[in-house]
């Protein structure tokens, strides 16, 4: 008898209950597929196996992109915090070398193929796109301007294409490279984002059928889009409304890198990264919940939180995530975090060239109040086409 047939017979031997029993103890649905491809009979068992939750992947970037032979299979390293460990899955072979911008649940990864231009949301496992705006209609010019996309966050799943809508940070650049910050909107499908509002912004989300964009202030832009679906897709009107916010203090020595929204337990929450005086890494985090100052009033302060309170915050402008952490057994609270500095380094995506730098070193963990930071993929050289990002399955 060959040694598959034999290997074969030896694991189809084992009770189907058995299997699934196993199989329950893989978090990662990745695993659990490696798992059913080593014999028919554990597929058949597994099969009415429920898929399990699922925690965002680090996409990590190679550090240097380079033409392949049309036959070579694209890959990259996903890190799963489930397995503790990084699958090496294969990709679209038109996203090799893409500037990954950020990402939607159901494997979907907003990208410039170009730097500062080209800009699609692509799904890496179909390969199944949609085209985003890369310019601005400033009334009253008749002429869209470029811009350089450097986050975005979507009103809905983009198989929904006539209900939803991207709000994108961009930069708007001028002579002598004078940038301006803007947030547009536009809905799947449109020619050029409308509906700019000009301000140092620093992170949206949408949350409660609005968009909520946070300024450098700290305070909070209310963006609620309305449109008819049968209407064409530059067809969009959005509706503002502002939120005032006091400003909270920070422990001494500490200064802010970054500010982010996460939605968690039906609320907005304002996370904000610090770091201290003598490195520029990340050093901890503090997490703040807006109270009004009068009921349904917009004046509001931020609170901070005590505690993380059993959260697992996944951190990316535009797509931050909030998941409890009693829901993954074995897993802790925390603040997971990726380099982001390209996000305040609009002119060397837009003109760098050939000499870009992502630096990708800055990656990691913070379990929370009193606890150091604890660092992973701690790279010193950076990549020539994209930070890292987090892949929501």
């Amino acid at each position: 008898m060959a040694r598959s047939q034999l290997e074969e017979r030896d694991w189809s031997e084992l009770p189907a209950d058995l299997v699934c029993k196993c199989a329950g103890r893989l978090q990662c649905d990745q695993d659990r597929m490696t798992m059913q491809l080593q014999c028919r009979a554990w597929r058949q068992a597994m099969r009415m196996l429920p898929r399990s939750r699922q925690l965002p992947w680090m996409l990590v970037p190679n550090r240097l992109s380079g033409l392949l032979p049309a036959s070579v299979i694209r890959t990259a390293h996903f890190f799963c915090f489930l397995s503790a460990r990084a699958h090496r899955m294969p990709i679209p072979p038109f996203v090799f070398g893409a500037r990954f911008i950020g990402g939607v649940e159901g494997g979907w990864v907003l990208m410039a193929f170009g730097h500062s231009s080209g800009y699609s949301l692509v799904h890496f496992r179909s390969g199944s796109m949609f085209p985003i705006p890369g310019s601005l209609a400033l009334p009253p010019a008749t002429t869209a301007e470029r811009v350089v996309l450097r986050a975005a966050a979507f009103s809905c799943s983009p198989s929904e294409s006539s209900s939803c809508v991207v709000a994108c940070i961009v930069s708007l650049f001028e002579p002598d490279f004078v940038s301006r910050t803007l947030i547009c909107f536009s809905r799947l499908g449109a020619t050029v984002h409308s509906s700019a509002l000009e301000m140092q912004f620093e992170d949206v989300i949408y949350f409660a059928g609005s968009f909520y964009c946070l300024t450098k202030l700290q305070d909070m832009v209310l963006c609620k889009p309305e449109f008819d679906k049968s209407s064409p897709a530059d067809s969009l009107r959005i509706r503002k409304s502002y939120l005032d916010f006091e400003s909270q203090s920070h422990g001494v020595g500490l200064f802010v890198k970054s500010r982010y929204l996460v939605e968690s337990r039906d609320e907005l929450l304002m996370v904000v990264r610090y770091r201290d005086i003598n490195s520029s890494d990340t050093s901890s985090f503090a997490l703040f919940h807006a109270v009004p100052q009068i009921p349904n009033g917009t004046r509001c302060t931020w609170e901070r939180l005590p505690s993380l309170g059993g959260r697992m915050v996944f951190v990316a402008r535009g797509c931050s995530r909030c998941f409890e952490a009693i829901e993954y057994p074995g897993r802790h609270e925390g603040v997971y975090y990726l380099d982001d500095e390209t996000f305040s380094q609009p002119a060397m995506v837009a003109f760098a060239e050939d000499s870009r730098k992502y630096q990708c070193h800055d990656n990691g963990c913070w379990p929370g109040h009193g606890q150091q930071v604890k660092k992973w993929y701690d790279w010193h050289v950076p990549s020539s086409y994209t930070p890292p990002m987090w892949f929501l399955n």
